[in-house]
């Protein structure tokens, strides 16, 4: 690859930064270098994840995730010994330097481009739910249907779900379902297919599930429908196959702080005084992806909600998978959070 010096980041960058640079190039790495371009390491969008999961924050230095047991070949190494190389390491990209270490190009393995892959996983998206907390906005309309940026916020979901690559979805629909469905259709007019499951009264986030048994016969994603994220879906996917595990979800990291100076105590004794501490904890970011052979545990009647199925799959002693969420997300759960959608639209840089 010619067009490499996109790639390069500097040293001391924070890890937000270096994200950007992996989500908008179509290698999905960045190489990072000092002031004479000499390559330091790699980062990826799994260094990335797998950093925040030791509680790396975005605003940390690249250093903190960066790689520096890369591979590198020099310049001028035959195709034929470079995908060798590759193989022979597990990689995808190989950087090229000169006599010097400095970073000249970058190989990459042959294969198709995962911007154009079409993926087979289906989508379901929980669109039942009334928005209370949205009211008097969802009197007569439901949530999903709220306009975010000019467009109903569930077709924008739709609209940038599929631009990743993804062609069928099923909606969990209930509250004002004939509203959801005037709109969207059999989804052709947004090059999509989807089937509609219509929950006579509400089933809870899981199970609306139920009704799709027959259907799931493969991974599958599962959203909610009040989401803006650019999350990247086909890393979630490729996250959940390599890992094995039954159920992957989506995890953002959320940071609540206590108000008061905390005493820490032993007994009556006070061993500390931290004034107004910061806790931060991994919640669920209202994206997962579940193998169908969980879907068994749900019963057969009754709500069920995505911490009870999560819940039984842990108690059935399968696997679950946290997947970092290191791109943007608002949840839009009440009148502060719609207000603050409006200024994150896909256009801005904020959605799918």
């Amino acid at each position: 690859m010619n067009d490499y010096r996109p790639l390069l980041v500097r040293a001391g960058a924070s890890i937000r930064e270096v994200c950007r640079v992996i989500e908008v190039n179509a290698i999905k790495i960045a190489l990072i270098v000092d002031e004479r371009d000499l390559l330091l390491g790699t980062v990826t969008d799994g260094d990335v994840r797998r950093g925040l999961l030791r509680g790396v924050s975005v605003k940390d230095a690249v250093e903190r995730v960066m790689h520096t047991g890369f591979v590198v070949a020099p310049a001028g190494t035959s195709r034929e010994k470079l995908s060798e190389l590759m193989l022979a390491h597990q990689v995808a990209q190989v950087p090229l330097v000169d006599d010097a270490g400095r970073v000249v190009g970058i190989e990459v393995l042959s294969g198709p481009d995962a911007s154009t892959s079409v993926f087979e996983e289906p989508v379901v998206i929980f669109a039942g739910g009334s928005g209370m907390r949205l009211r008097p906005l969802t009197d007569n309309i439901p949530k999903p249907m709220l306009p975010v940026g000019g467009k109903p916020l569930l077709e924008l979901l739709i609209e940038r779900v599929a631009a990743q690559g993804f062609r069928r979805f099923f909606l969990a629909v209930h509250y004002l379902e004939g509203v959801i469905q005037d709109h969207i259709g059999d989804g052709s007019r947004l090059g999509v297919r989807v089937t509609y499951l219509k929950e006579d009264k509400p089933l809870g986030t899981a199970g609306a599930l139920r009704m799709a048994r027959g259907s799931l016969d493969q991974n599958f994603i599962a959203m909610n429908a009040d989401l803006l994220t650019s999350l990247n879906l086909p890393h979630l996917i490729s996250f959940h196959r390599e890992g094995g595990q039954k159920v992957t979800l989506a995890a953002r990291e959320y940071a609540s702080r206590v108000p008061f100076g905390v005493l820490r105590l032993e007994g009556e004794r006070v061993v500390d005084f931290v004034e107004k501490p910061t806790s931060a904890h991994f919640v669920y970011a209202g994206v997962s992806v579940i193998h169908p052979s969980v879907l068994r545990l749900i019963p057969e009647q009754g709500p069920f909600d995505m911490p009870d199925l999560v819940r039984a799959a842990l108690a059935a002693g399968e696997r679950v998978a946290a997947f970092p969420v290191h791109e943007s997300w608002i949840d839009i759960g009440c009148m502060e959070d719609y207000r603050m959608a409006q200024n994150e639209t896909p256009e801005r840089g904020g959605g799918l």
